[in-house]
C-alpha cells in the first residue's frame, strides 16, 4: 500500500508542475490582465496544478486527516497542541496561500463565464453578494481552516515536506502579487476634445500598450490593449448613453473566440465566433429582440453550396438581407448549405415581394409575387426546382404574358 501511496503522490506532483511550467511558460498567465479565450483552459490549468501541488504535500492520508480536524473543531473536542511560532508562521502562510488560490478559482471561472459562456456575473448587483460572500467569507473561513491544520499537524511533518508547504504558498501569494501590481508605464499620450473633455488616452508598457476613449460627454467609447502595435486581448466598446455595444477577444490582431453586440436599447444585436480571424458562426437579433439569423453579406457560394466567409462548414440557421433604409428585403433558412422551407422577400417600402418554398435548395409548390403597390404580379407551381405553371400581372393588375413584361408595364 506504501509505495502505491508515494506513486500518487509523485505523480500528483509532476502533474502540478507540469500543468504550472506549462501555463506560465507557453501562455504568460501571470503577465496577463485581460485573458482571451484561448488562454482560459490554461488558466484553468494553471488553478488546477496549485490544486495538485497541495495534494502532491499532503497525500491522500492527510485529506482523511484533514477531515476528521474539521469535525473534530466542530464538535469541539479537539485538544489544544503546543506549536512553536515556526508552525504558527507556516499555518498563517499556508492560510494565505489557500485564500489567494480561492481568489485565482473565482477570478478565472468569472473570466470564463463571461468570454466563453456569455454570462456576466459581475455586472448584477446579486453577483456582486455572491462573489463577495464566496471571496472574503468562504475564502477567510478554508484559509483559516488550513492554516490551523498545518498548524496542528506541523510536528509529524518531515523537514522536506515543512519546506516545500512554505516554498508553494510563497509561490501562489507571490503569483497574486505578480498579477495585482501593475509595472511603471513608459509613455502615456492623451487627447482632449474640444470641450476639455478627456478624448482619448494611451499608456504603453514596452510592446504593449492599452488605449481608452471617451465620448465629449465623458462616457467612456472604448477600451482595448494591445501587443506588437496589434490588437490583443479583450476590446470592448459603449454606446454614447453607456450601453455596451460591442465585445470582441483579439488574437494577434485577428479576433478570436465570441464577439457580442448590443443596441443603443441594450438588445443583443449579434454573437459571432472567430477562429484565427475566420468566422465561423454569426447570428444576429433587432432591437426589439428578434432573431434575424445571418446577413447575406456574409456568405459566399462554392459550387451553389452556401457558406459564411472563411468557413468550411456548409451553413445551416436563417439569413437575412437589409436595404440600405433598414428595412428587411429577404430572410430565408438554409440546411447543410442549400435553401429549406418558405423564404420571403419585400420592396423598400415595406410590402411584401414574394414567398414561396424551397426543398433540398430547390423550389418546390406555389411562389408567388407582388408589385409595390401590392398587385399581385405573378404566381407559378414548382416541382423539384421545375416550374408546372405561371401567370403574370402588371401593377394594375392586368394579366401579362411574361415575368419580364410584368415589370415593364408596372415601371410605366
Amino acid at each position: 500500500m506504501k509505495p502505491f501511496l508515494i506513486m500518487i503522490r509523485i505523480f500528483f506532483l509532476l502533474a502540478s508542475i507540469f500543468c504550472c511550467l506549462s501555463t506560465l511558460i507557453y501562455y504568460e498567465v501571470i503577465f496577463d490582465q485581460i485573458i482571451p479565450p484561448s488562454k482560459i483552459v490554461s488558466v484553468i490549468i494553471f488553478s488546477t496544478g496549485l490544486l495538485f501541488i497541495y495534494c502532491a504535500l499532503s497525500g491522500w492520508p492527510e485529506v482523511i486527516r484533514f477531515t476528521e480536524y474539521i469535525k473534530t473543531m466542530i464538535r469541539g473536542k479537539r485538544k489544544n497542541a503546543k506549536t512553536t511560532k515556526v508552525a504558527k508562521l507556516s499555518g498563517l502562510l499556508s492560510g494565505l496561500g489557500t485564500w489567494v488560490l480561492i481568489v485565482f478559482v473565482l477570478g478565472y471561472a468569472l473570466v470564463f463565464s463571461e468570454q466563453v459562456l456569455g454570462i456576466e456575473i459581475l455586472e448584477t448587483s446579486r453577483g456582486h453578494v455572491i462573489f463577495g460572500v464566496l471571496l472574503f467569507l468562504l475564502g477567510p473561513v478554508l484559509a483559516v481552516f488550513v492554516g490551523k491544520f498545518i498548524n496542528f499537524m506541523w510536528g509529524s511533518y518531515s523537514n522536506i515536506r515543512k519546506y516545500l508547504i512554505n516554498i508553494i504558498s510563497s509561490l501562489i501569494v507571490l503569483a497574486e502579487l505578480f498579477i495585482l501590481i501593475q509595472p511603471n508605464p513608459d509613455t502615456i499620450i492623451t487627447q482632449l476634445h474640444e470641450n476639455g473633455q478627456m478624448r482619448s488616452k494611451e499608456i504603453y508598457y514596452g510592446k504593449e500598450s492599452a488605449k481608452t476613449s471617451w465620448y465629449e460627454n465623458g462616457q467612456k467609447r472604448s477600451e482595448a490593449t494591445y501587443k506588437d502595435g496589434k490588437l490583443d486581448g479583450l476590446s470592448t466598446a459603449w454606446h454614447e448613453n453607456g450601453q455596451k455595444s460591442a465585445k470582441v477577444t483579439f488574437k494577434d490582431g485577428k479576433p478570436e473566440g465570441r464577439a457580442m453586440g448590443w443596441h443603443k436599447n441594450g438588445q443583443k444585436e449579434s454573437e459571432e465566433t472567430f477562429k484565427d480571424g475566420k468566422k465561423l458562426s454569426a447570428k444576429y437579433w433587432n432591437s426589439k429582440g428578434e432573431y434575424q439569423g445571418v446577413n447575406y453579406d456574409e456568405f459566399e457560394f462554392r459550387e451553389r453550396i452556401a457558406y459564411l466567409k472563411g468557413s468550411d462548414i456548409p451553413y445551416t440557421g436563417k439569413v437575412f438581407r437589409l436595404y440600405k433604409n433598414g428595412q428587411k428585403r429577404h430572410e430565408v433558412n438554409y440546411k447543410d448549405g442549400n435553401k429549406v422551407g418558405l423564404q420571403t422577400g419585400w420592396h423598400s417600402n415595406g410590402q411584401k415581394k414574394g414567398e414561396g418554398n424551397f426543398k433540398d435548395g430547390k423550389e418546390d409548390g406555389l411562389f408567388v409575387n407582388w408589385h409595390a403597390n401590392g398587385q399581385k404580379q405573378a404566381e407559378g407551381n414548382f416541382k423539384d426546382g421545375k416550374q408546372i405553371s405561371a401567370k403574370f400581372w402588371n401593377n394594375k393588375g392586368e394579366p401579362v404574358e411574361s415575368f419580364k413584361e410584368s415589370f415593364k408595364e408596372s415601371q410605366k
